[in-house]
């Protein structure tokens, strides 16, 4: 009998929390990852509802444009190459996370990366 209430109780814990994940205005953390070759900047495609706006970590400094409702071009410079930190600003934390396509992007000394296929960029809560 005990552990029937306990299983009710946390269905109804879980059924009332949804998925126990962070909800509301927030902001996502995105790294973009070089392969091979240490980036310098990248220009980036971020596809997703409810983004209000990018924002810098550490050295790196980002510029945005607003394409569509869900299509932000967005351009990451770091202060350093390497590995590229930024928030993706959002009215909902808990929402479906955005995409991110990797258009272009330049070495550490400025020139460019024919081949993107190896940088990636990591989003997480």
């Amino acid at each position: 009998m005990r552990a029937l209430v306990f299983g009710l109780s946390a269905a109804l814990l879980v059924a009332a929390c949804g998925d126990g994940g962070p909800s509301g205005p927030g902001s996502l953390q995105a790294t973009v990852e070089s392969g091979s070759i240490p980036v310098g900047a990248v220009v980036l495609t971020v596809e997703g509802m409810g983004i209000t706006g990018f924002s810098p970590q550490g050295t790196t400094r980002v510029f945005s444009n607003r394409l569509s409702a869900t299509t932000h071009r967005v351009v990451v410079v770091g202060g350093a190459p390497g590995s590229l930190p930024f928030l993706i600003i959002v009215e909902d934390v808990g929402a479906t996370m955005p995409s991110v396509t990797v258009i272009e992007a330049v070495s550490g000394n400025d020139q460019g990366i024919a081949d993107v296929s190896g940088i990636t960029v990591s989003v997480s809560r």
